[in-house]
């Protein structure tokens, strides 16, 4: 649960958070969660020379569970990117997907989720970078792609499982409220 840094806004998310850890525990074997674990925790893109394109995170190039959203302030963004070659960063945990410059050059793309959308639409969403072929000048171009998927039948199927509904709403509405 540590490891999560999830940001619970109410005591009901907190409850609902606790039962899809308890699931998550008993769903995962053994084998799996240490197969899990023995994943790097950031993955360095490189082009064919070995110089350093992006780094690939989870949360942050500092934390598993740091979020890093849209809004958070270009200052804070560049002292975390300071000390790494590759000045793009390619992110999730928030969910949501966007992508971001900074007036330094540094991009930070947060390529949404496969399941539990946060931004409005029940689809997955994932980041395509490209960079030219003559070489990586310069920050690649981003696409955010959406996947649509059978949400319903998602939904169905964690309903089935014993998570609580709104896990399955939120397949269905993309965490938008009131639909």
């Amino acid at each position: 649960l540590d490891d999560c840094g999830c940001a619970y806004p109410d005591a009901a998310a907190r409850r609902a958070g606790a039962v899809s850890l308890a699931w998550t525990q008993a769903a995962v074997g053994a084998a799996s969660r240490s197969w899990l674990w023995s994943l790097p925790r950031q993955a360095l893109i490189q082009d064919p020379a070995g110089r350093p394109l992006a780094l690939v995170c989870h949360g942050s190039p500092r934390r598993v569970n740091e979020y890093l959203y849209a809004d958070r302030p270009a200052a804070s963004i560049r002292r975390m990117l300071a000390p790494l070659e590759p000045k793009v960063v390619v992110c999730g945990h928030t969910h949501v997907p966007y992508l971001r410059e900074l007036a330094g050059g540094e991009v930070v793309v947060n390529c949404g989720s496969v399941g539990r959308p946060r931004h409005g639409q029940p689809t997955a969403s994932y980041a395509l970078l490209r960079w030219p072929a003559e070489g990586p000048a310069g920050p690649p171009t981003v696409e955010i792609c959406a996947v649509a998927y059978e949400a319903g039948r998602a939904a169905a199927a964690v309903r089935a499982s014993g998570l609580p509904g709104e896990f399955a709403e939120l397949l269905l509405t993309g965490g938008k409220k009131g639909k």
